[in-house]
């Protein structure tokens, strides 16, 4: 057993949309990111994907509807919904997902992230 600080853990993430893990239960991760500006459209096929804000804010959007979230705010993207976070400034958030889980869902972009750091 490892404790992790999940503030502090924000630190040593250097780069954005670089989801870090925090640890590990069952078959699921959870992940810290620091996200800014818009990710890539993507869908999640056989995972849903849970977002909650710890700092700042950002705008989910969904082909649908889009969905504002702020500091303390929780969503689960449920599986098959195309989406992507949009976030004006600097946001933090925390991620909770199949271990999986690739970050861009169904595709490769410069944004996709295979090995990623733990805490």
């Amino acid at each position: 057993m490892k404790k992790v600080n999940i503030p502090a853990g924000f630190d040593k993430i250097d780069q954005l949309w670089d989801p870090h893990v925090a640890g590990d239960v069952n078959d699921s991760q959870v992940k810290i990111a620091k996200i800014h500006g818009e990710f890539d459209w993507h869908t999640h096929e056989k995972e849903d994907e849970a977002f909650f804000v710890m700092k700042g804010r950002f705008v989910m959007e969904m082909r649908d509807q889009s969905i504002n979230m702020g500091e303390g705010d929780f969503l689960v993207i449920p599986r098959g919904v195309e989406h992507r976070p949009v976030a004006i400034d600097e946001c933090w958030i925390m991620l909770v997902e199949p271990a999986s889980t690739l970050n861009t869902g169904g595709h490769e972009t410069e944004k996709t992230k295979h090995d990623l750091k733990r805490l």
